[in-house]
């Protein structure tokens, strides 16, 4: 199992921004990993945030960047993660990254075992990577470009 802890710090070290990156099973039914060509072992980004006054500045997209990155070098070819379905700014900030809809998750929660949020209805957002961990439609430069990454990681 492969798991990561993402930081963003800002210039005096203080934490703005994070995510967690892992290898899990895919989140999706059988049919869609089957269409898509998903692995039952599949990379997985959870728990992003961003300092409130830190957002809208390329935190939260050096962070994706990042995971792509990460997952790229562990050998993976796509990414997955959970959004609620009705966070209407989450989607559309993964959307700007390339992310789409793959299906409704109607009992994430209850397979977490969060049964106190079972109500709560999550989509699965999907992007395609290139072997170096970089989307096809994001292979330019940007925050996520340069040394990013502590190799006490990989």
């Amino acid at each position: 199992a492969r798991y990561a802890l993402l930081v963003a710090t800002s210039e005096t070290g203080v934490a703005v921004g994070m995510t967690e990156l892992c290898v899990c099973p895919s989140p999706v039914p059988i049919h869609v990993k089957a269409a898509l060509d998903i692995p039952d072992a599949s990379l997985y980004i959870s728990n992003l945030a961003v300092s409130a006054e830190h957002r809208r500045q390329g935190v939260g997209e050096a962070l994706v960047g990042w995971c792509e990155e990460l997952g790229g070098r562990w050998g993976h070819r796509h990414v997955l993660l959970h959004v609620e379905r009705d966070n209407a700014p989450a989607i559309a900030f993964y959307k700007t990254l390339g992310f789409t809809k793959v299906t409704r998750d109607i009992d994430w929660y209850t397979r977490i075992r969060r049964s106190d949020l079972a109500a709560q209805n999550t989509i699965v957002l999907f992007k395609e990577l290139q072997p170096d961990g970089i989307a096809p439609d994001q292979a330019r430069a940007g925050p996520h470009q340069g040394e990013p990454l502590d190799q006490e990681l990989l």
